[in-house]
């Protein structure tokens, strides 16, 4: 009888500890992640733009991708056809040559009592204005100068010249002495440019003219 009693006594706490341990081993598995419980993986939706209406690319115009050059008839609007000649670049140079020289020549005669150089130093006057020596040279001669002051103007004053926007000061010339001076007659012609011979008048606008009398 002790020994049933004392086997009772034990018994109780005995079942207990192993329900609790059964209990925490229960719950401790069920926190355990499965294969088939795993949450999907969240992305970000891609952002898809909206279509964009372009006309098709003609074949000719897709060029080379190596390359990156235009083929077939569309060669043309890249090439040298569209692009200025070096003729073109050299004309252009001049122009903006005699205007900058015609700028030094009226920065003179406001200087100087409202008169212009002397015919035959007006290049050496005008340097301090210009302070290139290129600008006293038309760009496709590589020997000379080229460009000849109007020796009628010698002294003069501009303010009592009428029509000056028709009046000649400095103009592109077949003498390429760097002071050359003369009434037109060494104008080239034919122009020495394509499209003509470079000229500055009196009222300081340059241009380009035929051969010729410019007017």
């Amino acid at each position: 009888m002790k020994a049933a009693t004392r086997l009772g006594r034990w018994a109780l706490p005995l079942i207990m500890g192993l329900l609790v341990v059964v209990a925490m081993g229960v719950l401790w598995y069920g926190r355990q992640p499965r294969g088939d419980d795993t949450p999907p993986e969240r992305t970000v939706p891609e952002l898809k733009q909206p279509p964009v209406d372009r006309p098709p690319r003609p074949p000719e115009a897709r060029g080379s991708r190596r390359s990156g050059r235009p083929q077939g008839r569309f060669r043309g609007m890249y090439g040298p056809g569209m692009l200025p000649s070096q003729r073109d670049l050299d004309q252009q140079q001049c122009v903006q040559r005699v205007a900058r020289l015609g700028g030094a020549l009226l920065m003179y005669a406001m200087d100087y009592d409202d008169r212009l150089p002397p015919a035959g130093r007006w290049a050496d006057r005008t340097f301090q204005y210009v302070q290139l020596e290129e600008y006293f040279q038309c760009p496709t001669l590589k020997d000379g100068y080229g460009f000849a002051y109007h020796s009628n103007l010698d002294r003069a004053r501009p303010s009592r010249l009428p029509i000056p926007a028709r009046t000649i000061l400095l103009f592109e010339s077949s003498a390429q002495a760097r002071n050359a001076t003369d009434a037109e007659e060494s104008l080239c012609n034919p122009p020495r440019h394509q499209i003509g011979n470079s000229v500055v008048y009196l009222d300081g606008h340059a241009a380009s003219t035929p051969a010729g009398r410019p007017r």
